[in-house]
């Protein structure tokens, strides 16, 4: 017993320092997003508003509903579809019944307390999406060690595995920037299954089958292809014999307990089905309509190895431990751990690749995959069984050294260095591992033709002799600029002659009133010209502004000098109507 207590005081502080890590990211690099609730997120979270506050399952209440907080418009694309005459959600009610307990703490603290709005939408509510994810991050992390501790891992090593399952893979990013989104949830519920039915296989009592059911029901409640995790249960047996043992005693001496298991599952799933009968009048609905599963067009090497959103490029820690796992379970001859595995990866990896959008829409690294990833370490804990410890410790070290890499990356993705959904080759390499704000939105700059019938401004602007030019800001011109269409669009366009090496001086217009108040201004690197460092040759900015801010007032361009060698030779000012 004391031995007990000691590993689970020393468990505990494990998760303790990994979450004391997780928020000195968060405070210090990551920051937080606000508002918690958008993008898919606002679909699965829908439902609890639509409940308790506004007995409105049609949500209906969307189309009026203004909040001082939050903007539905802006949030509510694609969510809500028309089914027999009816609006529905299109995303399914399980993230909502993991958020449940949360939201009702939200709404009890918004009633009881004037200084927060009881809209469901407020900040109140917000932060509280936010402590769920984390709640379930808490929870997923302590499940892992628990199943770990099964699998037969020292403490040491599984907390590395903890800091890896965490650092080196996309799990931060919907921990908390996109904790109202599915993941982080399934995330958990699937550890808890893995780790149920792993008790279940060494120690076949009732409840551990019970609770493996409760999970499954969840998840299933989630994201119904999540039900595919069922692939992967011969794997967490011994072996083959050991399978089909515990599955005969389950038909006959534990008949009642797998009906009851069975019957648990069902309840649970049924939720959604009893939802679409309140909202449509009809117990199943095609939610997604014509978005779908194509299977004969699964794009498995894309889904796994693109640059786009390849699972291995943007967590390649996972490619390390299923390498180390496969290697030792060879060693061993444990053919049937890896037959089992690789037969359920691969069909999860088919069916998955096969959404008719393989790549899941904007989303840091393969988002699908963050529910699985508790069994990649299942997998690999034989390799941390090795006798040499040089060799477990070279492995631990490779694979924390990920963690540089992701959390750089997950930097990126929030500052708009990494696109959300449009990476290639050439773009990923362009910006790897950059932080500097010059790369801020360099990949999602719009492509501008220019149409020289729409030109109707330009000026050759007087430059200062090279290397004259003081550090910081420089005024170089003020342009009145007459009458123009108010209704239309502009783009102001600075091209340049320019050698730089770094390319951080910072062109900014500014336009302003006849009074002096300003307008507009804004301010972009000279680097994102063209994105190159050591650049020697003919550039431009762009600048997309509505016209009526450019009427009858006056534009301003300022050099924020940065980078002393840097020589101008030629500059031009043109501006474009109409685009």
């Amino acid at each position: 017993m004391k031995v007990f207590n000691r590993k689970f005081r020393f468990g505990i502080l494990q998760e303790l320092l990994i979450l004391f890590l997780f928020l000195l990211l968060l405070n210090n690099l990551l920051g937080r997003r606000s508002p918690m609730v958008v993008a898919d997120g606002k679909g699965y979270y829908d439902y609890l508003p639509a409940l308790f506050i506004y007995n409105d399952l049609n949500f209906n209440y969307t189309d009026t509903l203004v909040t001082q907080f939050y903007d539905h418009k802006a949030y509510n694309s694609g969510i809500n579809l028309l089914v027999n005459g009816q609006k529905i959600n299109k995303y399914f009610v399980g993230t909502a019944v993991a958020q449940l307990p949360f939201f009702l703490m939200a709404h009890a603290m918004a009633l009881n307390h004037p200084q927060h709005i009881a809209d469901g939408y407020s900040p109140i509510y917000q932060d509280f999406v936010g402590y769920a994810a984390f709640f379930y991050l808490v929870m997923g992390l302590l499940f892992i060690r628990k199943l770990l501790r099964l699998k037969g891992l020292s403490g040491h090593w599984i907390f590395a595995l903890q800091l890896v399952v965490l650092f080196a893979s996309s799990l931060m990013q919907y921990a908390h920037a996109d904790a109202s989104f599915s993941h982080i949830y399934s995330f958990f519920f699937v550890t808890f299954f893995v780790y149920c039915i792993s008790r279940y296989a060494q120690y076949p009592q009732p409840k551990y089958l019970y609770r493996a059911a409760i999970a499954f029901g969840l998840i299933v409640l989630i994201r119904p292809a999540n039900g595919l995790l069922l692939l992967f249960v011969p794997f967490l047996f011994e072996d083959y014999s050991h399978f089909i043992k515990r599955c005969r005693d389950l038909f006959t001496q534990q008949a009642r307990t797998l009906l009851f298991s069975i019957l648990i599952v069902l309840l649970m799933v049924a939720i959604q089905p009893v939802i679409w009968y309140i909202q449509t009048g009809l117990f199943y609905v095609k939610p997604y309509q014509q978005e779908s599963f194509i299977l004969s067009q699964p794009n498995i090497l894309k889904f796994l190895f693109s640059y786009q959103k390849g699972f291995f490029v943007y967590a390649p820690a996972f490619l390390v431990l299923l390498v180390a796992g496969t290697i030792r379970f060879v060693h061993k001859r444990a053919y049937w751990k890896l037959l089992s595995f690789y037969g359920a990866l691969f069909g999860l990896v088919y069916v998955l690749s096969s959404w008719w959008v393989w790549f899941y829409g904007g989303s840091y690294g393969t988002r699908v995959m963050v529910d699985y990833y508790a069994l990649f370490l299942v997998f690999a804990a034989p390799a941390f069984q090795l006798k040499s410890n040089r060799l477990k410790w070279v492995l631990a070290l490779l694979l924390l050294s990920f963690s540089y890499y992701n959390i750089t990356q997950t930097f990126q993705y929030q500052a708009y260095i990494l696109h959300m959904d449009d990476m290639n080759k050439s773009r990923y390499w362009q910006v790897f591992l950059k932080t500097h704000p010059k790369y801020r939105g360099l990949h999602y700059q719009p492509a501008i033709h220019f149409d020289d019938t729409k030109l109707i401004f330009e000026k050759q602007l007087q430059l200062k002799q090279h290397g004259l030019w003081n550090n910081g800001i420089n005024h170089l011109d003020s342009i009145y600029i007459g009458q123009v269409d108010k209704e239309s669009s502009m783009v102001v366009v600075l091209e340049m002659e320019v050698h730089y090496r770094k390319g951080i001086d910072q062109w900014r217009l500014v336009v302003e009133d006849n009074q002096g108040r300003q307008l507009y201004n804004h301010a972009q690197y000279i680097f994102r010209g063209n994105g190159r460092s050591n650049f020697k040759g003919f550039t431009q900015l762009n600048y997309m502004l509505d016209a009526g801010l450019l009427h009858n007032n006056t534009l301003v361009v300022e050099c924020f000098r940065n980078e002393p060698d840097t020589h101008y030779k030629t500059m031009i000012l043109k501006v474009y109507q109409n685009y």
